[in-house]
């Protein structure tokens, strides 16, 4: 079961009804284990696409966006290694979907992506923050 709540000072709140509803399902006096996660922002999804955009369109090194985005997830340490249909290994990062990361590993992403692109570039971190937050 999974139920969005909103956190107060009074502890979590159900977000709406349909929550709410959920949440009378579960007996009073019963205690339940919580997993917490924080639901995606779309604006960090912008920022991360963008401080993409902007180091491909300032280097030579990388092809395409793709290849530029890979290489640094993997030097960040967000890969794995797939398999193709003759069994020969490959290089992938893992996915960034929203259904499969939440918002606090994301920033994660984020932020060790762009170490890793002021390493590999030597750009300067807070150049590149700026120069996001104006198109933002």
């Amino acid at each position: 079961m999974e139920i969005n709540v909103v956190n107060t000072s009074k502890g979590f709140v159900p977000l709406n009804d349909a929550d709410l509803d959920l949440k009378k399902r579960l007996k009073l006096g019963q205690t339940y284990t919580i997993t917490i996660t924080q639901q995606r922002n779309v604006g960090m999804v912008i920022r991360f696409n963008k401080l993409l955009e902007t180091t491909f369109e300032n280097q030579e090194k990388y092809l395409s966006k793709d290849a530029l985005q890979l290489e640094m997830m993997l030097r960040a340490g967000f890969g794995e290694t797939k398999t193709d249909s003759q069994g020969n290994p490959y290089p992938s990062r893992v996915s960034t979907n929203f259904e499969e990361m939440d918002e606090f590993k994301f920033r994660d992403v984020y932020n060790r992506v762009l170490d890793e692109i002021v390493k590999e570039f030597s750009y300067d971190r807070e150049l590149i923050e700026n120069e996001i937050n104006e198109f933002l």
